[in-house]
């Protein structure tokens, strides 16, 4: 995709140099020619060579408008984050005003310059695509040095053919005076070409040089999801499609949940460079040795929680001992997030009547089969409350902890910290993003759910998210991805008690500073 973005946005750079050429090299001589012709031509033909000219003076204005647009478009839209796609606009155009430029009476001829100037156009911007592809790991200056070539050889040989025909159709209405020049020509074309030349140098130093940057230096780097594709992580999904990850040298490649193995697991053992995982996790996997580093916290604090309905008579945690309460783990197990939840609630998960109700627990809870659930507040409960339930969030007085969080591995901060940076600054602008502009983050999630979160609606999305707003900024003015090591120690000392934990550790072990 970046070479493609990078070929296109040159094509509309040299487009513009070569259409300005076009100006300088055909529309003043023949417009002087004329002008000279008094004497030498009725008044009816020079009046009518006048007309022919500055109708070729606004059709070649308008070109060069256009390219200039195009060119803008090009290397200036890339960076608020838009995909775009302009060769077939390029085919489109090139052929009607090039048809319009082509003043042959037969249509059947102006319809062949249009599909030769297509063609050609076409041909050209498949061979820089294949080109950029087979150099992408060259030196810049190369690249650089074979676009000039191709480029400035496909416009010289259409600059030639167009003023060759232009000739004829002026040498219809003043034979007298020679229009074409290859003296003039060559000593024009090569002012352009130098021009051109130092143009494009400078566009692709200031611009195109950063994209060339990152085609040839943009890093893969897989993320692990611990749920499947939603709101819930709409900041990643928001960076990407915003392109500041690609802004950043970086291709992220975001695996969902996956059964058969978790994201500390697959970080540790380096089957993923980043993943998504809760506070609580992150302190039990260092405590185990696990060498983990929390990077930005998302949630400032744990989103999960247990809830039933309202006309239930469970009010606390305390309450669990005695009713139905939803497992997550086949055949009435608990995951670790929610044997947490209950050990540091002073309850031994074992003595619980645990029925399996997957990892949605709704449609257990309102059949019956249960009378407690657990489940994140801004979407499991939120979701009953939006189908018009009230629920009930059981009272908690265990300490405050953080939720979701960014995390990677000891070994890839160290091999590459210049990635664990820039990732982790694209992923917190794309959360920042995501609040700003909540319908545009709900499209970038659809654009990522692959059917298995499928029966979560728009609606539902943008609700998931709006719920997360709180938990993501507590205020207006608070910063998304801030640590506290007070929050930390409460955590570390939480899980030590509830003998979740054998020594106490120290949260500067695992917190990120970004000046490593």
């Amino acid at each position: 995709m970046e070479a493609f973005e990078l070929a296109t946005s040159f094509l509309a750079n040299m487009f513009a140099v070569v259409l300005i050429g076009l100006v300088l090299t055909e529309t003043f001589p023949y417009v002087m020619t004329c002008l000279r012709a008094r004497g030498r031509a009725r008044t009816d033909q020079k009046n009518a060579c006048i007309r022919r000219v500055l109708l070729d003076h606004l059709i070649l204005f308008f070109l060069v408008a256009y390219a200039g647009g195009v060119t803008i478009y090009a290397t200036l839209v890339p960076a608020f984050g838009v995909h775009y796609d302009v060769q077939w606009i390029h085919a489109s155009v090139l052929f009607v005003l090039f048809a319009l430029l082509s003043y042959w009476r037969p249509l059947r001829m102006r319809i062949a310059a249009g599909l030769f100037v297509v063609s050609a156009v076409l041909a050209l911007e498949l061979a820089q695509g294949a080109v950029a592809g087979l150099i992408i790991e060259m030196p810049q200056v190369v690249m650089i040095v074979a676009y000039n070539i191709g480029l400035f050889s496909f416009y010289f040989f259409a600059v030639m053919y167009s003023i060759a025909m232009r000739t004829k159709e002026y040498e219809h209405y003043v034979s007298t005076q020679k229009l074409f020049s290859w003296r003039r020509f060559i000593v024009v074309f090569t002012f352009v070409l130098v021009w051109g030349g130092a143009f494009f140098m400078f566009d692709t130093g200031s611009v195109s040089q950063e994209s060339g940057r990152e085609v040839q230096k943009a890093q893969d780097v897989t993320v692990r999801l611990k749920w499947l594709h939603s709101a819930q992580f709409a900041g990643l999904y928001m960076a990407d499609v915003r392109n500041m990850y690609r802004n950043a040298g970086i291709r992220p490649v975001f695996i969902p949940l996956n059964t058969n193995s978790y994201p500390i697991d697959d970080v540790v053992n380096g089957k993923a460079d980043f993943g998504i995982a809760g506070g609580l996790e992150i302190v039990r996997a260092r405590a185990e040795g696990k060498p983990v580093v929390a990077l930005a916290v998302f949630f400032q604090r744990d989103p999960l929680v247990a809830y039933t309905l309202a006309s239930s008579s469970i009010v606390r945690y305390a309450d669990l001992t005695k009713v139905r309460v939803g497992a997550d783990v086949a055949p009435n197990g608990f995951s670790f997030a929610r044997t947490e939840q209950l050990r540091r609630h002073g309850i031994d998960p074992e003595t619980l009547d645990a029925v399996y109700a997957g990892p949605n627990q709704n449609e257990a809870l309102l059949a019956g089969a249960i009378d407690v659930a657990f489940g994140y507040e801004t979407s499991q409960a939120d979701e009953l409350r939006r189908k018009g339930y009230a629920v009930r969030i059981l009272e908690s007085d265990a300490p405050r902890a953080y939720g979701d969080l960014l995390f990677t591995s000891e070994a890839t901060l160290a091999s590459k910290p210049d990635i664990v940076a820039a990732f982790t600054r694209a992923t917190l602008q794309g959360w920042e993003e995501a609040l700003l502009h909540p319908d545009e983050a709900v499209d970038a999630v659809l654009a990522y759910d692959d059917g298995m979160n499928i029966s979560m609606t728009p609606e539902e999305q943008r609700a998931f998210l709006e719920a997360q707003r709180t938990y993501l900024k507590p205020t207006d003015d608070f910063a998304i991805g801030a640590m506290d090591r007070a929050v930390w120690e409460s955590m570390i000392r939480s899980l030590y008690h509830a003998r979740l934990l054998e020594n106490l550790i120290a949260p500067e072990d695992f917190m990120y500073a970004p000046s490593e």
